[in-house]
C-alpha cells in the first residue's frame, strides 16, 4: 500500500445525492515520491465537482483498478 505524504482537495461544488465518479492518474513519478491528480464528477466529466492532489511514496507499484 502506497504511503501519503501529502494531501489536499479543492471542493468546487456542490455535490448530490446521486453517483459520483473519479479518476486518478499519477501526473509524475520519481524515483522517491508520485505526484497524483484526482478529479471526481457526477453527470459530466468536463465539469468536476471536487479536484484533488496527492503526494504518495513511489517506492511501491501502483496497479490500476481497471484497464
Amino acid at each position: 500500500m502506497p504511503k501519503i505524504i501529502n494531501f489536499s482537495l479543492d471542493y468546487l461544488r456542490v455535490c448530490r445525492l446521486r453517483d459520483t465518479y473519479a479518476r486518478c492518474v499519477v501526473t509524475q513519478k520519481g524515483l522517491q515520491v508520485a505526484k497524483v491528480a484526482i478529479s471526481a464528477w457526477q453527470e459530466n466529466e468536463n465539469t468536476p465537482c471536487t479536484l484533488g492532489r496527492a503526494l504518495s511514496d513511489s517506492r511501491v507499484e501502483i496497479i490500476p483498478a481497471f484497464s
